[in-house]
């Protein structure tokens, strides 16, 4: 399952460092109190949201395999779309549009889905164990 998740774990990397260049970028030419924090905070906000809602859908489970949760994040079909959408819209796109609220949007819908797939990965080990779910492979 490694060839797998290994891949998939490096994109969502690689997508991290991206939207955490681009929110550097978006940030630093604001105001980091009036415009900086708020977005930051929201960005946070909705990432930890993500990583309760997608968690919620196994809490109930008595027992699932390895690595259903690792693939609900890291492979979900919406999300990869979503961000797809979000990254291909700022790469192309940021120059031209005026609107820092949707440049930021942009970075909390990209922060949101990237780093918490591999926050969201990385959890679900602990997550399984806290709530005493059967492991099956």
């Amino acid at each position: 399952m490694g060839l797998i998740l290994m891949p998939l774990m490096i994109m969502w990397l690689v997508a991290s460092i991206y939207t955490l260049r681009m929110g550097y970028h978006l940030i630093s030419a604001h105001p980091l109190l009036t415009f900086g924090l708020p977005v930051i905070l929201l960005a946070l906000v909705t990432m930890s949201a993500y990583l309760h809602i997608g968690l919620h859908a196994f809490k109930h489970h008595n027992q699932i395999w390895a690595f259903d949760i690792p693939m609900f994040f890291l492979a979900g079909k919406i999300a990869l779309l979503i961000f797809t959408m979000a990254a291909l819209g700022n790469y192309f796109y940021a120059s031209k549009i005026q609107n820092i609220y949707l440049l930021a949007g942009m970075f909390i819908i990209m922060f949101t889905l990237s780093i918490g797939a591999l926050v969201g990965a990385f959890y679900s080990e602990h997550f399984i164990e806290k709530h005493n779910i059967h492991v099956t492979y």
